[in-house]
C-alpha cells in the first residue's frame, strides 16, 4: 500500500501542477494508478469504489475501506499524531504572610 501511496500522491502533484490555480484546493480522486476526479471536498464513499484514494493539496490522503460488515467509508490515512501528555506546569508558592507591625 505504501509504494501505491506514495504514486497515489506524486500522481495527484502532477495532475495539480499541469492545472494549475483551477486545481488549488479539494482532492484529486485516484483509482487502480488512474486520475479519476477532482472534488472540492471529500465525496461520500458511496459514490465510489474500494481502493480509491483521495489526495488533498497537502498530501494527506483518504482510502475508501469496504467490508461485508459496514458499508462504503473513507480511512484516514494520515491521523492526525496524538498530543504528547505533558505535566501542567507546577502551582505558585502560597504567598507568605507578612509580619504583624506595631503601631
Amino acid at each position: 500500500m505504501h509504494d501505491t501511496l506514495q504514486a497515489a500522491r506524486e500522481l495527484a502533484r502532477q495532475w495539480r501542477e499541469a492545472k494549475g490555480a483551477e486545481a488549488a484546493g479539494g482532492v484529486v480522486l485516484i483509482f487502480d494508478g488512474q486520475f479519476v476526479g477532482h472534488a472540492v471536498e471529500l465525496p461520500p464513499a458511496a459514490l465510489w469504489v474500494p481502493g480509491c484514494l483521495a489526495i488533498a493539496g497537502d498530501g494527506h490522503a483518504h482510502y475508501i475501506d469496504h467490508d461485508w460488515r459496514r458499508p462504503l467509508e473513507w480511512t484516514d490515512l494520515d491521523p492526525p499524531a496524538p498530543e504528547e501528555e505533558t505535566s501542567p506546569p507546577p502551582l505558585p508558592d502560597p504567598p507568605k504572610p507578612e509580619p504583624p507591625t506595631d503601631p
